[in-house]
């Protein structure tokens, strides 16, 4: 997902920092990270220790 041309350089550092507060347990700030990546049309999920994400037609 890193660099992956469909997305700006916004949502990889939202991506990033929640994948972070995930690995640190910080459930809060990790759902905090998910809303603002609703906000800009991305849906995030988790499988296992990976975030996959979609855009919103």
């Amino acid at each position: 997902m890193e660099g992956h041309p469909g997305l700006d350089e916004q949502t990889h550092a939202l991506l990033r920092e929640r994948r972070e507060a995930l690995s640190g347990k910080d459930t809060h700030l990790a759902t905090a990270l998910h809303e603002q990546l609703q906000e800009l049309g991305v849906v995030v999920r988790d499988r296992g220790r990976h975030q996959e994400y979609r855009r919103l037609a």
